[in-house]
């Protein structure tokens, strides 16, 4: 059996999208809430899914690193 190893890693966000009383009530547009940044092509408690991106699998970890997603806000720490 041969293995594959692969030089990168995605790294999808897992969080849930959040929003506020304005954008609530929106069901489908374009673009961000101007006052909690949801996107509003997502509905609210929907699972971000948003591709954060490539992470090199060869280089070692050093250390703990925190990307914020830019959609739900949810920290992720690799």
């Amino acid at each position: 059996m041969v293995q594959y190893k692969y030089q990168k890693v995605r790294l999808v966000c897992k969080g849930i999208i959040k929003g506020c009383d304005q954008c609530s009530d929106v069901d489908f547009s374009e673009g961000y809430c101007k006052f909690c940044g949801r996107p509003l092509w997502k509905k609210i408690n929907e699972q971000c899914s948003f591709v954060l991106g490539y992470m090199d699998s060869t280089i070692r970890k050093q250390g703990k690193l925190d990307i914020i997603c830019r959609n739900c806000k949810t920290i992720l720490t690799i």
